[in-house]
């Protein structure tokens, strides 16, 4: 395997996220499939397209993932800057799909007008999984203070079972950013509604999709929100870093982990996108809504490969 590919909306030649119908399936396509500027796609496939080009089918590599889909669909939403995402199984078009993930479809927002205003983003995937965030309140380079966020993950954890064909899984947020309650307990369950993680089946192979939800590893606190404040830091300081983990919709089990996702215990010491080195090992920072309601922390989004 290879490290990620980071794209972004500064690239050269990179796509725009704005207010219309076809904006995020043009990014994905862009990113996962073609390409574009220096940068190669990340090996996925773009499966079924409808003839505006506003409704898709996304499709990870079926010789190292699971194959699975993303069904995009910005035809349908409500508005032209929420596009609606549902993970399949299979799928036969860009409409029609076989053992959907969630039972309800996810939305997350990449404007909040429906207009062609460039709004930042940025997308970060392997040939099985990836990460977009999209700023969608802002034009320009988002810092410190622009944390409402779209964030959505799609695409393969990492299991921990040596054979697991259906760990796969979906979670969108809108202008929430939390990864499907990243910051809860273990003594968490699969029974909540909102932004968990949906996962098409339990490893074992039983039919039906159940909500996951990730959990963000150990560490001191006073709370499972590391408490009010985190873990203090001064530049130089070891970083302490979780590695949170998936259950499987049952509180204190184990499906894996979610690739490249990583939780630093000092939730206001770094910056928006910086860049850090900690242990021979390089992250993007990414600072999202949770950090300024609940003080739990931003996600370290790992640059080396993600399945070692």
């Amino acid at each position: 395997m290879a490290a990620p590919i980071v794209y972004r909306w500064d690239d050269g030649n990179a796509p725009v996220a704005r207010g219309e119908r076809r904006s995020l399936c043009d990014i994905l396509y862009a990113c996962l499939v073609t390409g574009y500027g220096s940068k190669p796609g990340a090996g996925w496939t773009r499966e079924y397209v409808n003839a505006t080009f506003d409704k898709a089918a996304f499709r990870n590599n079926p010789l190292t993932g699971t194959g699975f889909f993303l069904q995009v669909d910005g035809f349908g939403a409500a508005n032209a800057y929420t596009p609606i995402v549902q993970g399949f199984e299979a799928m036969t078009s860009e409409s029609d799909g076989l053992f959907p993930f969630n039972a309800s479809t996810q939305a997350g927002p990449l404007s909040n007008a429906a207009n062609t205003t460039a709004r930042p983003w940025i997308l970060m995937a392997d040939d099985r999984a990836f990460y977009f965030f999209c700023w969608s309140t802002i034009t320009g380079t988002p810092n410190n203070t622009h944390w409402y966020t779209t964030a959505m993950f799609f695409g393969d954890p990492v299991s921990r079972y040596p054979i697991d064909p259906y760990c796969c899984g979906l979670v969108c947020n809108g202008s929430n950013g939390s990864f499907g309650y990243v910051y809860s307990s273990d003594s968490i369950t699969g029974a909540l509604g909102g932004p968990g993680f949906a996962m098409p089946r339990r490893a074992t192979g039983a039919a039906g999709s159940i909500l996951s939800i990730p959990i963000r590893g150990g560490g001191p606190g006073a709370s499972a929100l590391m408490g009010a404040t985190g873990l203090p830091y001064t530049p130089g300081d070891q970083i302490l870093i979780t590695r949170p983990h998936l259950n499987e919709a049952e509180a204190y089990s184990f499906r894996g982990w979610l690739p490249g996702l990583y939780y630093p215990c000092h939730p206001s010491a770094f910056t928006q996108l910086q860049n850090i080195n900690s242990d021979g090992k390089s992250f993007i920072n990414i600072l999202t809504r949770a950090v300024n309601v609940t003080g739990a922390g931003n996600f370290f989004i790992s640059l080396d490969d993600w399945r070692i």
